[in-house]
């Protein structure tokens, strides 16, 4: 049943831009509030999604929101307390990674799994005011008034 949700959310998008379907990447990152965006991490084209001042990969997010699994990095944004002054990525077991576009240079820390987020979301964790718009969009705050 899980890989049926996860293959509905891949597969068949509800959206769509003057007749044409979204993509689910796309799809998600934008009705969770974000602004999607491709950039280069030296290698390949990578999805991305800004989530006010965070960054997470945008598979990551569909993932997540599929409730298939929960990807590394957000695992280790979820299991960060506090904001960590000798945070590095390989302190979370990730690797320092660099995604560029046009516009922009993010810093990023990079999982085993190929998910990824922020280097200063990550450091600063969960609490930080910087990631509000991150934990809306992991639905952190379902149940609060």
């Amino acid at each position: 049943m899980r890989h049926f949700i996860l293959w509905a959310l891949l597969i068949q998008p509800s959206l769509s831009l003057a007749g044409h379907p979204i993509h689910p990447w796309i799809r998600v990152c934008m009705t969770s509030g974000g602004i999607y965006e491709l950039a280069n991490d030296g290698k390949k084209e990578v999805a991305l999604c800004k989530l006010g001042d965070a960054i997470l990969s945008a598979s990551s997010l569909v993932i997540y929101k599929s409730q298939f699994e929960i990807p590394t990095a957000i695992e280790s944004y979820l299991n960060t307390s506090n904001p960590d002054p000798n945070f590095t990525c390989a302190s979370k077991g990730a690797r320092d990674g660099s995604l560029h576009n046009k516009l922009h240079t993010y810093n990023v820390c990079t999982f085993i799994d190929d998910s990824f987020i922020l280097q200063d979301s990550l450091q600063q964790g969960p609490s930080s005011e910087s990631n509000q718009s991150l934990n809306r969009a992991l639905d952190l705050y379902a149940g609060e008034n």
